[in-house]
């Protein structure tokens, strides 16, 4: 009897922990989606910001040479807003990952790059990590935690293992991620 109670103790626990990391995750998913969100809404705003600032300009001209120069000045500037908006979406993904050099560093951890392939086709992350573990037992800082289930953009994997941005296997790592 209390073997049998145990085991339903024990179940009902097992269901709250995957019930919670499951709430956790639809939370980060969630803010993920908000800050995406904000940042379109931010890419609009500089949008329109481009467009009242070309109005204004092609109102002031009186030359064809003049309206030219409105016409590019519009371009750089939805060129720089879609840039502007790509960086915003891309810290998105990669804020919960996002600990500072210095921290990182005194806590233990190795900030760098994280590079995938062999020698000569070496591809490496356009972001810098925090990585703890793999052969040299990098730690975390404090409110961190090890994530060993990662993924990095825009790289491919081509062979298992990460590597430095000299190509030198960093062994079984992870990226510090704040709790």
């Amino acid at each position: 009897m209390v073997l049998l109670m145990r085991k339903n103790e024990t179940a009902v626990f097992l269901f709250l922990v995957i019930f919670l990391l499951s709430f956790a995750s639809a939370l980060r998913n969630e803010a993920v989606y908000q800050c995406k969100k904000d940042c379109n809404l931010g890419l609009r705003e500089d949008i329109e910001t481009c467009n009242l600032e070309f109005k204004d300009c092609k109102q002031e001209c009186n030359s064809l040479e003049c309206k030219i120069d409105c016409y590019k000045e519009k371009n750089d500037c939805r060129k720089m807003a879609k840039e502007e908006n790509k960086m915003c979406k891309n810290f998105c993904s990669l804020g919960e990952f996002y600990v500072e050099r210095d921290l990182c560093l005194n806590s233990g951890g190795s900030y760098q790059q994280l590079c995938n392939g062999n020698y000569f086709d070496l591809r490496c992350s356009k972001e810098y990590y925090c990585v703890c573990n793999g052969n040299l037992n990098y730690s975390c800082p404090l409110n961190h935690f090890c994530a060993g289930d990662f993924s990095v953009k825009n790289i491919s994997t081509i062979e298992t293992s990460w590597k430095n941005p000299v190509g030198i296997p960093m062994g079984d790592i992870g990226i510090c991620m704040r709790n």
